[in-house]
């Protein structure tokens, strides 16, 4: 298992930060104290009541379809994705990374996803942020 963590360069183009392999025991992947203080991107997708208030959290399971797709995009959340069954691919300003089943990616910033050939089911934690 693995998780991505994404962030953004000064210009606001979305990059892979650092991909750590999950083993045994715990691993400390991401910590903030206030995640409410952080200040989202300019121009984010405002999608009303699917996304949380500033220092709110909402858990989502989703089901993806074979190739459903989400353009690039950024939201006023940190997202904490675990993918636990099928594919997807999240996609970057920089690139494209292949998530399988459990596999995770912290995601902040502009970001699309694709569904793998069979699809997937995965789990996303929504954290708001900004003010």
């Amino acid at each position: 298992m693995r998780c991505v963590i994404t962030a953004n360069d000064e210009q606001g183009r979305s990059f892979v930060a650092r991909e750590i392999e999950i083993g045994s025991g715990v691993t400390d992947v991401f910590a903030i104290d206030d995640v409410a203080s952080l200040a989202p991107l300019a121009d984010v997708v405002d999608w009303g009541d699917e996304m949380p208030v500033p220092g709110g959290v909402r858990w989502l399971f989703s089901r993806v379809a074979p190739g459903q797709c989400w353009e690039m995009h950024a939201t006023p959340t940190i997202d904490l994705d675990v993918i636990i069954e099928g594919e997807m691919d999240l996609i970057l300003d920089s690139g494209t990374v292949t998530l399988r089943a459990g596999d995770s990616a912290l995601v902040t910033g502009r970001h699309g996803s694709r569904g793998g050939p069979d699809g997937c089911l995965m789990s996303i934690i929504l954290l708001g942020i900004g003010g």
